[in-house]
């Protein structure tokens, strides 16, 4: 079984998604957790960089919104912005098949923390994307991934999600975020939790879920 877990930050993903891990071992289970969203040791690098030599406020608030305005500038430079996303999505592709491929290719459940979901909603504000486009490219992407065969989306409100990370800087942004993972469960089949629950009462409700799935494949 292929397993994700998507949402905003501070909709409670990684606690469901560890917690679902050792309950899948408690049952002898041969399941792995991966977190499933793009990283990149070269763009932490530049995020470095930039945050030493170019955003040098002492607030982290004002460091965001200095971080946004200059992102906003580079991708508007439809280059730049191209170079980016490709960049990005090609080298998140080698980090799925070793992250998510291999293992379930050696017969292990993989619950991934955040994926291919997670990671166009970001691109999508960073560069502008309409819903559409978001849509359109991630379902492109798609094909040449594996494709989960469950996915929960774990929905919170934006002042929940903020009260659990003193990091999240923008109310704004996190409901615009909200917004856009909303419209994938119009083009997939994807399951909504409610997020606010305690973790046993999502493991219930995750469980019942994955049973159905099985006995609808037949398993």
């Amino acid at each position: 079984m292929f397993i994700c877990l998507i949402g905003i930050d501070g909709s409670g993903k990684t606690t469901a998604a560890q917690a679902l891990v050792k309950r899948a071992e408690s049952l002898g289970l041969n399941a792995t957790y991966t977190w499933g969203k793009y990283e990149s040791i070269f763009f932490k690098i530049l995020i470095r960089i930039k945050n030493t030599f170019f955003v040098r406020e002492r607030d982290w608030r004002e460091n965001f919104e200095r971080s946004r305005t200059m992102k906003t500038s580079l991708f508007a430079n439809r280059f730049a912005a191209w170079l980016y996303e490709t960049y990005l999505l090609v080298s998140y592709w080698f980090k799925i098949v070793f992250k998510v491929g291999l293992p379930l290719l050696i017969g292990k459940d993989c619950i991934c923390d955040r994926y291919v979901y997670d990671t166009f909603v970001d691109l999508a504000i960073d560069l502008g994307y309409s819903d559409q486009t978001m849509l359109a490219k991630m379902e492109r992407y798609m094909r040449y991934v594996p494709k989960p065969d469950i996915v929960f989306h774990f929905s919170v409100p934006a002042t929940v999600a903020m009260n659990r990370k003193g990091d999240i800087p923008s109310r704004d942004i996190w409901n615009e975020k909200s917004r856009r993972y909303h419209l994938f469960t119009d083009v997939e089949e994807i399951i909504s939790l409610d997020g606010t629950l305690s973790v046993n009462a999502l493991l219930e409700q995750i469980e019942i879920h994955l049973a159905d799935r099985m006995r609808r494949k037949g398993v």
